[in-house]
């Protein structure tokens, strides 16, 4: 029987599926002292890009010298239910209220925070929990539409530099099978709710 390496006792796996397993996507913009749950209104999420790409620099006597190129952005493609002009406001800039005109402004960046746990579970110490953050996050396009039979929805992109102008990593990944997540340090923006 194959052993499985990554778990050292046998235990229910969570697969984040069905429709219990709802994970709370919240987003932070630059000096927010709240953030908001935009859950209910995304569709699906996908990540891509991110690579470490290397290249064999050929030398004399058949000798090869491996160079590393820099990590590659990452980004992050939500398609959502259009029910307000958030999202339009997180690509134009403009700060989202209600009664609000959205309009270009100066571009703000968000922490994106992305968490899923095991719904059996939910109360208990033992949950298991996976959690994505995403720091110094542009939004970069919006693409919304409306056909006669369907209802407004859109694809919104964000992009994110693998590091931050520190040298601090802008993407975390997190996974527990107990306990509560890592609180946030300094370096992802402070606390879980609030991004300064």
């Amino acid at each position: 029987m194959a052993v499985d390496v990554w778990r050292s006792t046998p235990t229910k796996v969570a697969n984040w599926g069905g429709v219990s397993v709802t994970p709370d996507i919240t987003f932070e913009y630059d000096g927010q002292s709240g953030h908001a749950h935009l859950y209910a209104d995304i569709l699906s999420i996908s990540q891509s890009g991110g690579g470490r790409d290397i290249e064999g620099i050929k030398c004399f006597g058949a000798k090869t010298i491996t160079r590393e190129k820099p990590v590659e952005d990452v980004e992050i493609s939500m398609d959502i239910a259009m029910t307000t002009t958030r999202w339009d406001s997180m690509v134009m800039g403009t700060t989202y209220a209600a009664s609000t005109e959205i309009k270009y402004t100066s571009r703000k960046k968000w922490r994106i925070t992305i968490t899923w746990q095991d719904p059996d579970a939910i109360l208990e110490t033992s949950a298991e929990r996976l959690r994505w953050i995403f720091k110094d996050v542009y939004a970069v396009t919006f693409e919304p539409e409306h056909s006669a039979d369907e209802y407004a929805k859109g694809t919104i992109t964000f992009k994110v530099p693998a590091f931050d102008k520190s040298g601090n990593s802008n993407i975390i990944k997190e996974y527990r099978t107990s306990g509560s997540l890592t609180t946030m340090g300094a370096t992802h923006g402070g606390a879980e709710d609030s991004y300064t």
